[in-house]
């Protein structure tokens, strides 16, 4: 990997505009575009840490990471910026798969709906 002398600082701002500007390189993968839309967050010591949501992203960007920081490091020069990946697992429990479930959500959040059903004599199919 080529080496980056410079340490100038930057800021949240700067490294948006260098990680749009990365996207639209990467443009001819949609795997590798939605990759680098996951959130990421600046910490201390030039470290740029992104979420990731799965194994499957992190392959992907393990495959591009090398370019990613050569890129980042160039464009804002600071050889010391550090680029760390966490999977971020989505909480299963939350999602509402079918019907059945779903109208169990809706019923938790307004009861009254399952005095709209009984009312009406509904008998839903699910």
């Amino acid at each position: 990997m080529e080496e980056i002398k410079g340490e100038e600082p930057f800021d949240e701002g700067k490294l948006e505009k260098v990680w749009e500007e990365l996207k639209v390189l990467r443009k001819k993968s949609e795997m590798e575009v939605g990759v680098l839309s996951r959130p990421k967050k600046l910490h201390p010591e030039h470290e740029i840490e992104l979420f990731l949501s799965n194994t499957i992203e992190l392959g992907i960007l393990e495959r591009m990471e090398q370019d990613i920081v050569l890129y980042i490091r160039k464009t804002l020069n600071n050889g010391k910026i550090k680029l760390k990946s966490t999977i971020k697992e989505q909480d299963v429990k939350d999602k509402l798969y079918t019907d059945r479930d779903k109208f169990a959500y809706m019923i938790k959040k307004n009861p009254d709906l399952q005095n709209l059903k009984d009312i009406l004599g509904l008998d839903l199919e699910f």
